[in-house]
């Protein structure tokens, strides 16, 4: 049996974090100061605009944005593709709830299929 590694944060996903916050941020309408506004109200955390501005600035690489405050900051934007590229860095998809509303129906689909046929068997 092998394991596997942990993940770690290495310069790349930071990066790749980074650009895809300053990018999700850019699309929404809120300002960084309303932002840091709803983080404090849905975290209770005191971020700053200027810790926040840390988070995605370059040159500061001792700022990592903290993973606790990901699926806030991304409920917040309205806007998910900063933990759905994370979810595809580590190898995996993610769905939304109509994909998985139609997942349950294939499922059903399939259970039935498969309860016909038994049925159909004990029935000869």
């Amino acid at each position: 049996m092998t394991t596997s590694s942990p993940i770690i944060l290495r310069h790349t996903e930071a990066g790749i974090l980074r650009t895809q916050l300053k990018e999700a941020m850019q699309r929404s309408p809120l300002s960084r100061a309303q932002i840091v506004e709803k983080l404090a109200e849905a975290t209770g955390d005191q971020v700053t605009e200027r810790r926040l501005n840390g988070y995605l600035a370059e040159s500061k690489e001792d700022y990592k944005f903290p993973a606790e405050l990901i699926l806030s900051i991304c409920e917040i934007l309205g806007d998910h593709s900063v933990l759905l590229k994370m979810v595809e860095r580590a190898g995996f998809r993610m769905i939304g709830p109509e994909e998985e509303r139609l997942l349950t129906i294939g499922a059903a689909y399939e259970a039935k299929v498969r309860a016909e046929k038994v049925l159909a068997e004990v029935a000869l």
